[in-house]
């Protein structure tokens, strides 16, 4: 009966599942009580941090022998030239149950949907302007179209900070 007790630290958000499904969706910070670990589960989200994903880029994996790929930041603008760009989406997760079970990996259903939008976005502009004038456009442009996307399509339960986008020499 002791194992029931537990902490939700003061950045994160408690979701109990019992039996598999959802019974209490927002556990607040604090010490809580469920029945025992065989009928139960507790997942902790931290909600207060602001995690980030990569678009465009890629580490090369040395233990699984994986090489970076060269043509993944290659987007093709409205004037039909290919341009090399990087982008860093920034989010925090405002709803931890649908950060846990509507997609089975949410950060890599988000990279996906960034780099829907992007391609979208780039593909209506020319070059030029995508690497001057129109760079701080196009982030935000980019930013407001990933949010509108999540929230009707994916339901991902995150919040869009911020979309840096980069140039690559």
């Amino acid at each position: 009966m002791l194992s029931g007790f537990y902490i939700v630290g003061s950045d994160e958000v408690g979701v109990v599942r019992l039996f598999g499904k959802v019974w209490q969706e927002r556990v607040e910070p604090g010490l809580h009580y469920r029945p025992p670990f065989p009928f139960t589960r507790l997942d902790k989200v931290k909600v207060r941090q602001v995690r980030r994903v990569a678009v465009g880029a890629e580490l090369p994996d040395i233990l699984v022998g994986r090489q970076a790929n060269p043509l993944q930041g290659e987007f093709l603008t409205g004037d039909q030239n290919i341009i090399t760009l990087r982008a860093t989406i920034h989010y925090t997760v405002h709803d931890p149950v649908a950060f846990l079970f509507s997609a089975q990996d949410p950060e890599g259903l988000l990279r996906r949907a960034a780099e829907h939008v992007l391609t979208k976005t780039v593909a209506q502009m020319p070059v030029d302007e995508v690497m001057t004038s129109g760079k701080i456009q196009v982030q935000n442009r980019c930013c407001t179209l990933l949010q509108r996307l999540l929230d009707e399509r994916e339901r991902l339960g995150v919040t869009v900070v911020a979309f840096t986008l980069w140039m690559s020499a």
